[in-house]
């Protein structure tokens, strides 16, 4: 991580109620992805959220609310370019190519899109876990 960015708070003083609460629930989490500026997003909060980004590596940043410091998610930047090229299982889901439904109609987009956003979710929060533990925290799974 960069020398010159500072830390807001500590690591361990951040809360997980809110993530930890969602995965017990086994709701589906938020995904986004903004390909212009190389970044995703996995939240258990509507992700208008205001959120503070809390770096704990090169790439993943954990999202938490500024007045209570609970943890709503995680962030990884330079997803495409350096995060998903060290990371196989990413590599599949992120690939359209194993759709293998056919799409007749709008509603069967949505779904699937749906399906393929919390199947992305899931399998990053997988991959992020280790990072995250490395800084101090432990994050829940999503089933």
């Amino acid at each position: 991580m960069d020398a010159h960015i500072e830390k807001l708070v500590d690591t361990h003083s951040l809360k997980m109620n809110l993530w930890k609460e969602a995965a017990r629930k086994n709701a589906a989490p938020y995904f986004y992805a903004n390909r212009r500026i190389d970044v995703v997003m996995v939240m258990v909060v509507d992700p208008r959220t205001p959120k503070v980004v809390h770096f704990v590596d090169d790439h993943v940043a954990l999202l938490y609310q500024e007045d209570s410091r609970e943890v709503v998610g995680f962030r990884i930047e330079g997803f495409e370019k350096g995060f998903l090229p060290k990371y196989a299982s990413l590599q599949k889901v992120w690939k359209l190519s194993d759709i293998s439904k056919e799409l007749a109609t709008v509603g069967d987009l949505h779904i699937t899109a749906r399906q393929l956003e919390t199947r992305m979710a899931t399998e990053l929060t997988k991959v992020a876990r280790p990072i995250l533990a490395k800084a101090g925290m432990k994050v829940p799974a999503f089933a």
